[in-house]
């Protein structure tokens, strides 16, 4: 795994997403926040040694007066197997 100093103030997709899903995945969120939704997501991410595992996930998304989507938060409904 990655030590916190590792991720902070990186890009979550380009550190954990595999290369081949990282644009589409971006598209998703995009789409996401355009939404306007909270809901579920599953991706596939670098867990530990390397390994790829899906994961899903809860979007909660924060509202701004206007019902625009300002921020994005990602919580992992499940752990990696693989720990």
């Amino acid at each position: 795994g990655k030590k916190h100093k590792e991720i902070v103030n990186h890009n979550f997709i380009q550190l954990f997403v595999p290369n081949m899903d990282q644009k589409n995945t971006e598209n998703d969120f995009i789409k996401l926040m355009k939404e306007g939704q909270n809901t579920n997501y599953k991706m596939q991410l670098f867990v530990k040694e390397g390994k790829k595992e899906f994961i899903d996930w809860t979007v909660n998304l924060h509202l701004n007066s206007l019902k625009i989507a300002t921020e994005m938060i990602i919580i992992a409904k499940n752990k990696p197997t693989h720990e």
